[in-house]
């Protein structure tokens, strides 16, 4: 009788083909993931019409349309004070539309004194189009800031965000020449929106976030000297994470707390507006 040969697979060949389905199952693992915490900071709530209907007949604002290689970015650009360039970068859950009609009167009188305003929305927010992810946030920041540089060429624009918008203002901060940076409601970074940044589980999940906003990385990056305001009421950029990323920053922060401010009640609030116009002023 033949004897049957029996086929070994070698160590080295067996530790291959785990790596290869270990890798696999992470690879798999982390798509699932990002596609359930994409809306987390992404969240798209459609645009409001009503408002851009009454921004459209306000006479000292007028349409941006920035066309990208990857879609078209709409937002705004309000009349004022052109010695001044302020890019405001929103958060999630919201549009450019939306954001400045609901802004205060006398804060956009106030602002109108001080500077021009330039606004957007990021890919799929708004009329925006495109695919929205962490990259394409960061390519739209990136369009504002070359657009309000080859339209006010001798102005350093001052950089303002609030919420997921901190990562946009603070990454063009790292990099590029400001004349201020303003944050409002600021993120430690993306991870801590869901976990205690102080945590064992922030340091392992961060490992494998796919949406990753490194402020705390960005922000000793950073020359100019930023003003923070975070609210003691805030459940997600909670006032403990702004103290501790306003250390990262080599010039100390101006940092205000708002008492019993909630993650979405920043802009209803006199002192946010208060804060800005001091730091402007300053």
């Amino acid at each position: 009788m033949k004897q049957r040969i029996r086929k070994t697979v070698s160590p080295v060949r067996r530790y291959a083909l785990l790596t290869m389905i270990a890798l696999a199952v992470l690879l798999s693992a982390n798509q699932i993931v990002y596609s359930a915490i994409l809306p987390v900071f992404f969240f798209r709530a459609g645009y409001d019409r009503d408002a851009e209907g009454q921004l459209q007949a306000d006479p000292t604002v007028s349409e941006l349309a920035l066309k990208t290689q990857n879609g078209t970015l709409y937002g705004w650009r309000t009349d004022g004070n052109e010695e001044r360039v302020i890019l405001y970068f929103g958060g999630s859950g919201t549009d450019s539309n939306a954001w400045l009609y609901g802004l205060s009167p006398s804060f956009r009188t106030a602002l109108a004194e001080r500077a021009v305003l330039l606004t957007l929305d990021y890919p799929t927010f708004g009329k925006s189009s495109g695919v929205i992810g962490e990259t394409a946030f960061y390519r739209a920041a990136e369009a504002l800031y070359a657009h309000a540089k080859e339209t006010y060429p001798n102005v350093d624009p001052i950089l303002m965000g609030y919420s997921i918008g901190t990562a946009a203002a603070i990454r063009l901060a790292s990099e590029h020449p400001t004349d201020g940076l303003i944050l409002v409601a600021p993120l430690y970074d993306g991870t801590s929106i869901y976990t205690d940044s102080r945590g064992l589980l922030h340091a392992v999940l961060e490992l494998f976030a796919s949406v990753r906003m490194q402020n705390d990385e960005r922000a000793p990056l950073c020359p100019v000297r930023p003003l923070m305001i975070a609210g003691d009421a805030d459940s997600r950029t909670p006032l403990s994470d702004a103290a501790r990323l306003s250390n990262l920053f080599p010039s100390q922060p101006m940092l205000v707390t708002v008492v019993g401010c909630a993650h979405d009640a920043y802009w209803a609030r006199q002192e946010t507006y208060d804060a800005i116009i001091e730091y402007l002023d300053r």
